[in-house]
């Protein structure tokens, strides 16, 4: 509503992008979130079936990725939300490139995914910071996992240097977001005390740590 009603929650990318996409289709704004919503589900179904066609390369890959998909468009849940006017469908899509990127810079060791992980990282947590938190568990398994085999391997000189630069850099694409997203909650709790309906119903992030968590 405009100073001094301000409460902004997440970073309103989804929503900015729904009122450019109605504003140059001269559509109205409903359809226009529901049709990226269902856009961004089908982003987010490639990526995931990248992912996994990389990760399970040696695994019959096809027949795994054909089976996530299949799976992923049978299930109920995914058929009510990927329509819907929802932040979460941009999230997810960011999510599932974001551990696409950083299964490809693991898997292949090219630093060029690290910025694409980054990047993907920070706009994810920007839109929906918990729903990134199973993609962060996923990508630090396989980031484990790789320095794992590399450290336990008999051949202990191919975790070289090289590679030890390479993985401190490939950690930006963890703490980066994380840090963007406490500076968004910090902006955004900041504006939401000042505002005189945001202030008056306590709705910074520390007065909602029991709705958000439990």
């Amino acid at each position: 509503f405009g100073y001094p009603w301000s409460i902004p929650f997440e970073f309103p990318l989804y929503q900015w992008l729904v009122a450019q996409a109605s504003h140059v289709t001269s559509l109205d704004i409903e359809p226009v979130a529901r049709l990226l919503s269902v856009m961004f589900f089908g982003g987010t179904l490639a990526f995931g079936a990248a992912t996994l066609r990389r990760v399970f390369a040696s695994y019959n890959p096809a027949a795994i990725t054909f089976a996530f998909v299949v799976v992923s468009c049978a299930m109920v849940v995914n058929l009510y939300w990927i329509h819907q006017v929802s932040i979460e469908t941009l999230a997810t899509l960011f999510g599932a490139a974001w551990l696409y990127f950083v299964a490809e810079a693991v898997l292949s060791e090219r630093v060029a995914f690290i910025p694409l992980a980054l990047f993907s990282g920070v706009l994810g947590a920007l839109v929906k910071s918990p729903t990134m938190v199973p993609y962060f568990i996923l990508g630090t398994i396989l980031v484990v996992s790789r320095i794992y085999l590399l450290v336990s391997s008999k051949d202990r000189k191919q975790f070289t240097l090289l590679r030890t630069v390479f993985y401190g850099a490939l950690s930006m694409a963890f703490l980066v977001p994380i840090i963007a997203a406490k500076l968004w909650t910090d902006f955004a709790d900041g504006v939401k005390n000042q505002s005189a309906l945001g202030s008056w119903l306590s709705l910074d992030s520390p007065a909602l740590k029991g709705f958000n968590y439990g």
